[in-house]
């Protein structure tokens, strides 16, 4: 097992980075090597021409004329420093990501570098250049989210540069592709994009972690030894290597996706629960996250404890712009049922609130209550009321987790 590579993929809070505006760059904000339609790297430079007219020497001729020979004109031409642009250059190889360019300020600086931070982790390296002189293109209010789009294919790069927009990388099929596209055009605001990304038409992995109180088991099909490595020991690093019941095996011809190599952060900060399932099939991810968020008697009111882990479902939604949450209320079976109803649905809805406090997406969030009627733990006991008190949140795509409730 490769440490370095388990470590990669710890620690999942913000990176805040403070960016200070460095030295000017040379020739005024040259491009970042992408070609421009004419030929040159960046902007064609702009020559500005200055005329001048003298007498060329008299020639005299025989008798009394003297003729004037025409003037020759000579120009000189001076090359001026190309106008900066703005430019973006955001790049997702395997678990690494990159983000370099130059901005007009430090707001758009931070905010971008801000994002990154939030959907990659610790794997960011920026360099942004913050220049004030440059020119705010369209596609800059929306790039701090733009970024964080491309694990929707497998790894890629964007490049925008002036009023272009450019990607590049590959993509497991047309479907996924498609998709990137159409999320990089309305987040950019572009309409028209280069896209140079290539489709390999690998097959998707597929892979299941369950924890209960005895341990993680995890299984499916990965597609390298790397990847399994990364998982496996991620795993163990959490919950300790007797803890870890491992049967993933690696699978020929299957595309790798950046979950893979954040997913030691996931065990890390999925530890609060003692009962979760994460499950990717055919691209998508599901799970619930039950047990650990737990109530007073007869009381809707978040715990400090419920208020952490309610953290740890913002910070999903955050890392992963496609998931959606179902919070599910839950009560001891102490009262009338119709009373316990009530309270599992506010219990919910304390939890959904929250989670909106924080930023999230209201369409991204649904809530329902269950009362009493699926208890995990005996009613009978102190014990088991406390457990039953709870909240229980399952993760997937939007449409599915919404359409579902």
């Amino acid at each position: 097992m490769d440490v370095r590579q388990v470590a990669r993929g710890i620690g999942l809070g913000l990176a805040f980075v403070a960016l200070v505006a460095g030295a000017f760059l040379l020739a005024g904000g040259a491009s970042l090597g992408r070609r421009s339609p004419t030929g040159g790297a960046g902007p064609a430079a702009t020559a500005v021409a200055t005329t001048s007219t003298s007498a060329a020497p008299a020639t005299t001729a025989p008798a009394t004329t003297t003729t004037l020979a025409p003037a020759e004109t000579p120009t000189t031409a001076t090359t001026e420093a190309p106008p900066a642009v703005a430019s973006l250059t955001a790049t997702l190889d395997g678990g690494d990501f990159t983000l370099n360019g130059i901005v007009p300020d430090e707001e758009t600086a931070t905010r971008l570098v801000e994002a990154a931070s939030v959907a990659y982790g610790p794997d960011v390296a920026t360099d942004l250049v913050v220049a004030p002189d440059v020119a705010s293109p369209v596609w800059l209010a929306g790039a701090h989210q733009g970024i964080t789009l491309i694990p929707m294919i497998s790894e890629g790069t964007i490049t925008a540069i002036g009023d272009e927009v450019e990607l590049s990388g590959t993509s497991p099929n047309e479907q996924y592709l498609v998709a990137f596209e159409q999320a990089i055009g309305a987040t950019f605001g572009v309409a028209d994009i280069e896209s140079n990304v290539e489709i390999t038409n690998l097959l998707p992995p597929t892979f299941n972690a369950r924890r209960t109180r005895s341990g993680i088991t995890l299984s499916g099909v990965l597609p390298s030894t790397e990847i399994r490595e990364i998982i496996v020991g991620g795993a163990q690093l959490a919950y300790g290597a007797d803890a870890v019941t491992d049967t993933t095996v690696v699978g020929a011809g299957l595309y790798t996706s950046y979950w893979m190599y954040t997913m030691p952060g996931v065990f890390q900060l999925f530890a609060a629960f003692p009962d979760y399932e994460i499950d990717v099939t055919n691209g998508v991810t599901t799970g619930s996250l039950n047990d650990g968020a737990n109530f007073a008697t007869g009381s809707a009111e978040l715990t400090p404890e419920t208020q952490a882990i309610l953290n740890i479902g913002v910070a999903l939604l955050v890392r992963d712009q496609s998931l959606g949450i179902r919070v599910t209320g839950h009560t001891d079976s102490v009262g009338p049922a119709d009373f316990n109803q009530r309270l599992s649905e506010a219990r919910a809805q304390s939890a959904v609130e929250y989670m909106l406090a924080a930023g999230v997406d209201p369409a991204r969030l649904v809530a329902r209550g269950r009362g009493e009627e699926e208890p995990i733990a005996s009613n009978d006991t102190d014990e088991g009321r406390a457990s039953n008190r709870r909240v229980e949140f399952e993760f997937g795509p939007v449409q599915l987790i919404i359409g579902g409730s």
